[in-house]
């Protein structure tokens, strides 16, 4: 077994989520009405900035309707159907933890 826990080719986290992160989450959800009340506000107040009523239209569309979904292109030397069921796995969690960046990166802005 490797340092980090996990099983080769395996990648569920053993421990599952943390006790923490679903009190947080719980407690996220208890306020999330609110916020998009406050966040609706925003959007209809002509005297806040406009970058801020983009930011609350953006929030609103993103948690009624989702985010779009973004088009990733790959490419390789060889024909994916070549590979091994490793190089696709590791293409997969590639793909996977460069979404998951995109998205912290679009939640921070």
């Amino acid at each position: 077994m490797q340092k980090h826990g996990f099983q080769p080719g395996n990648n569920v986290n053993p421990g599952g989520r943390s006790k923490k992160d679903l009190e947080l989450e719980a407690h996220a959800r208890l306020h999330a009405k609110h916020a998009i009340d406050v966040a609706a506000q925003i959007l209809l107040n002509t005297q806040a900035s406009n970058s801020d009523r983009l930011k609350a239209a953006q929030l609103i569309l993103d948690r009624g309707h989702g985010k779009p979904k973004e088009q990733v292109t790959v490419t390789h030397e060889r024909p994916v159907t070549e590979w091994t069921e490793e190089q696709l796995d590791a293409a997969i969690a590639g793909l996977a933890g460069e979404a998951r960046k995109g998205e912290g990166a679009a939640k921070s802005h």
